[in-house]
């Protein structure tokens, strides 16, 4: 079966689409293909992300309108072109999704639980499970610098002192939350041993729903 281009129409996408639309909205995944107008607004946009991913830098934009003038719309098409790009975007709405800005707990989650991009994505525009993914994809890239293929015949015996070495060079030595490199470090032992329960766990804590 041929590949989906990120800047191709398929038909599972194409009928996901028409089918959200008979219900009033469109799903994100594919909407600027449905979308007409605003060129020159989208325009600065999509120059300002091929900016951020040349620079590297950060940039914040707001959005003005009035109740039902079409921000989220606006915003749904200039994330649909920066996924097509190479990014990952979360689109998380404070009323609807319970977030509060003043505590990052609750906004870390669902920005986890609502990650996308066009590689973790279906043909009709679903995600899959981007959280787990990303893990297995990072975790499997460690594992590679120091000569463990999940997919090979054997393993060196001595693979989890490897993993761990490449770790203590660079993530566990690291300014990120401890309870962070602990989880990452553990899902890395967890693919070793094989302990899919440990990889779901891991996975869901990252996306867990802070209520305190």
């Amino acid at each position: 079966m041929a590949t989906q281009l990120p800047g191709e129409l398929s038909p599972q996408l194409a009928r996901a689409l028409i089918r959200t639309l008979n219900r009033g909205t469109a799903i994100a995944a594919g909407v600027r293909f449905i979308h007409v107008g605003h060129s020159k607004w989208l325009s600065a946009q999509y120059e300002l992300i091929t900016e951020l991913q040349e620079d590297g830098h950060a940039d914040t934009k707001f959005v003005r309108g009035a109740y039902g003038a079409g921000k989220s719309h606006f915003l749904s098409v200039v994330q649909d072109h920066a996924r097509t790009s190479g990014w990952m975007t979360s689109h998380v709405e404070c009323k609807v999704d319970g977030v509060q800005i003043d505590r990052f707990e609750t906004l870390y989650s669902k920005l986890a639980n609502k990650l996308a991009a066009v590689e973790f994505q279906s043909e009709d525009g679903q995600q899959r499970n981007v959280v787990r993914e990303l893990l297995d994809k990072w975790s499997n890239t460690l594992l590679g610098k120091v000569g463990v293929h999940l997919d090979g015949l054997k393993r060196p015996f001595d693979s989890e002192e490897r993993a761990y070495a490449e770790l203590n060079k660079g993530l566990l030595r690291s300014n990120l939350p401890p309870e962070f490199t602990k989880s990452l470090a553990v899902y890395v032992r967890a693919i070793l041993a094989g302990d899919f329960d440990v990889q779901l766990s891991v996975t869901n804590g990252f996306k867990v729903q802070n209520s305190a």
